[in-house]
């Protein structure tokens, strides 16, 4: 006899269509198990996760997506609505800059905001730092007395003890101003012994459970008739912030429900993830079917790069990126930390190619993507329609919108340029100056051809749970990455997974520069894929 609740673990592969089988079941259990809608939780990592859960099971059940607010969401949603915490409020980066203000630590709202960590930006300002320390703490369940002193690279002026110290001033700060974190909906959870009210508890992407998490899930299980669990442990990458796949691999189950089949990866780019895979210990049949379609695999390997420098190789990215934008719907460029998007960003920016963001600051906008078009089709003699005017007019000013009529600028770049030059010189409302040189670079360049959400740039981290026809990375690191994660000619199993999740997000086409940066550290394919 099986212990309650029955539990079905999915396990599957990138591309295996995991997310989609876990809607299948709430589709099920809805229809043929006569469960009640609310008797029925849909749990997931992200709010962008949860969301298109939201909208694709909406669609099934015939329901408004605002009716199933309730039952498809993230963890710590749920937790919010369960310690009815609608009168407290939640901390943001100026809170945390408030008080770090009062005790004379330096700390940076944008870099809280672009979600940065160490590993990112060794500038990274020592209250970022110790916030992150600190999440990283409370998702581990380490009592702050049990801090060592060495596992923290925060400043070699904190010690364990002064950790524990400013921790506890924050958790007094919470409670003098009325504030909750993400870390206390889980434990207030747990402290209060909440449970939700369900038959049917299925949690998708159980890879990046922490172990908090880990604890709240195992609380509300106990509660529950069913509960289907769906992860790819090859996929946890999210190990800075306290995940472990082990959760997912240890998990006792009574069914098991293996996706053989990706319907992402082509046999070409799946052998080169799979070598990866094969070096993790718990990880047991990948030999899957494969995506019935043709798949391209290139690597540029380092003997050959390290004769150019970093402008180089970025210059035969862009030539493979320029020489496919017309076959392929999208192309995404990966790198693994945010300082090195933002270097492949500002050399796209002078090339005048325009592209979205995965996180952080978005240069191409809606506006800016708005006004690089209609300039483009006013040089093409388009007659531009009213509402286009009064976007120019909003944008450029009525005065110099006045000229872009009854295609009267046809042909006149020079006379374009020099507006968006002056609109430089002056402030303007809606575009900044790197948004307005973006446009005038994407123009002088002729770029026109080019869509901005044809080309993606972002983190390896970023491209979780994303997809494109052709992926282009690199293997360039940082020394503090290294120091942690290689360990003479091995890489240490989190990091190969960040590179597994990265390799597999291709349709069609993989291009690997093994490296692209100066004076980096990197990685090697060969030695990515060593046991």
């Amino acid at each position: 006899m099986s212990e309650k609740p029955h539990i079905t673990k999915i396990v599957g592969r990138p591309g295996s269509g995991k997310t989609t089988e876990t809607l299948d079941i709430a589709e099920k259990e809805y229809d043929e198990n006569d469960v009640d809608i609310n008797d029925l939780i849909y749990i997931t990592y992200t709010t962008s996760a949860a969301k298109e859960g939201l909208e694709r099971i909406a669609e099934r059940l015939d329901y408004t997506e605002k009716s199933l607010e309730k039952q498809f969401r993230t963890l710590h949603s749920l937790c919010y609505e369960l310690l009815n915490l609608y009168n407290k409020s939640v901390v943001t980066p100026e809170v945390h800059n408030q008080f770090c203000n009062k005790l004379g630590i330096p700390h940076s709202i944008q870099q809280e905001r672009d979600e940065e960590t160490l590993e990112d930006n060794t500038q990274l300002k020592k209250g970022n730092r110790l916030f992150n320390c600190y999440n990283y703490v409370r998702e581990k369940m380490i009592d702050f007395d049990n801090i060592p002193n060495s596992k923290f690279d925060i400043d070699k002026t904190i010690n364990g003890m002064e950790l524990k110290s400013i921790f506890n001033l924050w958790e007094s700060h919470k409670r003098k101003h009325n504030n909750v974190d993400f870390c206390d909906f889980l434990s207030g959870v747990m402290r209060y012994n909440l449970k939700p009210d369900g038959d049917v508890l299925i949690v998708d992407e159980f890879q990046d459970m922490t172990p908090l998490q880990y604890q709240v899930y195992d609380l509300w299980k106990g509660n529950m008739d069913r509960v289907y669990i769906s992860a790819d442990p090859c996929q946890s990458i999210y190990t800075f912030a306290g995940a472990s796949p082990e959760h997912f691999v240890n998990e006792r189950y009574d069914d098991l429900i293996e996706k053989n089949k990706t319907y992402r990866l082509p046999e070409e780019i799946w052998n080169v993830c799979k070598k990866i895979a094969e070096t993790f210990p718990w990880v047991d049949d990948l030999n899957i079917e494969t995506a019935n379609r043709k798949g391209i695999f290139n690597i540029h390997k380092d003997n050959e790069l390290n004769e150019l420098d970093s402008k180089q190789i970025f210059a035969d990215c862009v030539d493979n990126i320029e020489e496919r934008i017309d076959e392929y719907n999208d192309i995404m460029i990966l790198f693994r930390t945010r300082h090195q998007v933002r270097q492949f960003q500002k050399y796209l920016t002078n090339l005048g190619i325009p592209f979205k963001a995965r996180r952080g600051y978005e240069v191409w906008d809606k506006n800016t993507q708005r006004l690089a078009n209609v300039l483009s089709m006013a040089l093409k003699g388009v007659d531009l329609q009213r509402s286009t005017k009064t976007f120019l007019g909003r944008i450029m000013g009525r005065n110099r919108a006045g000229k872009y009529v009854k295609g009267r600028v046809k042909n006149n770049k020079d006379l374009v340029l020099k507006d968006l030059e002056e609109m430089n010189d002056e402030r303007n409302e809606y575009l900044n100056y790197y948004q307005i040189n973006a446009v005038y670079n994407h123009i002088y360049y002729n770029k026109t051809n080019i869509n901005a959400k044809q080309i993606i740039t972002g983190t390896k981290h970023s491209s979780k749970g994303t997809e494109a026809d052709m992926v282009i990375t690199s293997f360039d690191t940082t020394p503090l990455i290294a120091k942690n994660r290689y360990m003479g000619n091995q890489i240490n199993e989190d990091e190969k997974r960040v590179d597994f999740v990265a390799l597999s997000r291709p349709r069609k086409e993989l291009l690997i520069y093994e490296t692209m940066f100066d004076d980096n550290c990197y990685h090697t394919l060969d030695r990515l894929q060593l046991r």
